[in-house]
């Protein structure tokens, strides 16, 4: 899949570093519902369709063809399982990204945690001209996940 091209003007960012940081924020949840998104209807398509199917290696085939010959209610089933377990793995994930290293420990005496920076670069020289830790400051970054479902569970790929 393509990245997902995000439709905002870089200079109309707020100033206040808050209200700056929520809007890089919202920019992964677009490009983190653009991916589900995407999967989802890939899925879809592969369950629907044999010829497509037919693309796929040998290996990979044998994942759709018996969803595929399912009743049409028995595929719509095994999708709400396939959304509903994608969904709660992108929410663990976010977890994982928001932990700040108390709970997440290696051995008895040391965590670990991650930083989640994303990048503006220039395209032609990929030189960076501006950043934001996106899973630092404002509130825990897996509780943004109920506010993207709501905004971009029906966002388009790309």
């Amino acid at each position: 899949m393509e990245p997902k091209a995000l439709d905002y003007d870089l200079s109309s960012l707020p100033e206040d570093k808050d209200l700056r940081h929520e809007v890089f924020v919202e920019f992964f949840g677009q490009i983190m519902f653009a991916l589900r998104n995407g999967i989802l209807q890939s899925t879809r398509d592969l369950i629907e369709s044999a010829d497509k199917r037919d693309r796929l290696s040998v290996v990979m085939q044998r994942y759709y063809e018996g969803v595929g010959q399912m009743s049409q209610d028995q595929r719509e089933a095994a999708m709400a399982l396939v959304e509903t377990t994608l969904n709660r793995f992108a929410l663990e994930l976010c977890e994982v990204l928001g932990h700040q290293g108390s709970r997440a420990r290696i051995g008895t005496r040391d965590a670990y945690r991650f930083r989640l920076v994303m990048e503006i670069v220039d395209p032609e020289t990929l030189k960076i001209y501006d950043e934001e830790t996106l899973n630092r400051g404002g509130k825990s970054f897996g509780r943004y996940w109920g506010r993207w479902l709501n905004r971009y569970s029906s966002l388009k790929p790309s």
